[in-house]
């Protein structure tokens, strides 16, 4: 009788324990494809994408943390032209790949039982790499550059759950680096497990 009692017991506990895991948090993860443009206007627009983990406490509020990729922006315009001061130097194209970590938190509000809109503010770390393509003699002169920083994130995003696992996002985000604030918009897939 007495075993009987502390399996009952534990079987009550384990079972309560999955019963609340599944009903106040759950872990998730999304990958995401991106299209970034930069607001100087002298560059391309650059496709990139991102990869996220995160931990959905309510409908209401998550936490997440990635990876984001920018890609590499490409200088507009005809950059085949001599540079003044070097008779030997021949600048050809410049280009700008962007990257950083990210963390953030999530404020949904859900709309019906598969449709959720939120926004999102966080925090990232940013590097960016300038490499120009130059010929002649003098081309050392420009060597590739890169810088890095911290700054915070903000956007609003729609979520549409077509399973109870897997949902789809498309996401706005504006994020600002030293000399640029990128426009980035996503599109994704998040899986709940």
């Amino acid at each position: 009788m007495r075993k009987q009692f502390i399996r009952s017991t534990t079987m009550a506990i384990i079972g309560l324990s999955l019963c609340s895991q599944a009903a106040f948090g759950q872990w998730y993860g999304s990958a995401n494809i991106s299209r970034s443009s930069g607001s100087s206007g002298d560059q391309s627009d650059a496709t990139g994408y991102a990869l996220n983990l995160g931990y959905e406490f309510t409908d209401y509020i998550a936490l997440q943390a990635g990876y984001v990729d920018f890609g590499e922006f490409k200088a507009r315009g005809d950059l085949n032209a001599s540079v003044p001061d070097r008779l030997d130097l021949q600048l050809h194209s410049a280009s700008v790949s962007a990257e950083g970590i990210e963390a953030s938190l999530l404020f949904g509000l859900p709309v019906s039982e598969t449709f959720k809109v939120y926004a999102e503010l966080g925090y990232y770390q940013w590097e960016t790499n300038l490499e120009f393509s130059t010929t002649g003699s003098d081309s050392d002169i420009l060597e590739p550059d890169s810088s890095k920083g911290e700054d915070l994130l903000y956007g609003l995003g729609l979520e549409y759950r077509f399973h109870p696992k897997l949902s789809m996002t498309l996401e706005g985000t504006y994020y600002e680096t030293e000399d640029e604030k990128l426009k980035q918009l996503s599109a994704g897939i998040k899986y709940r497990f």
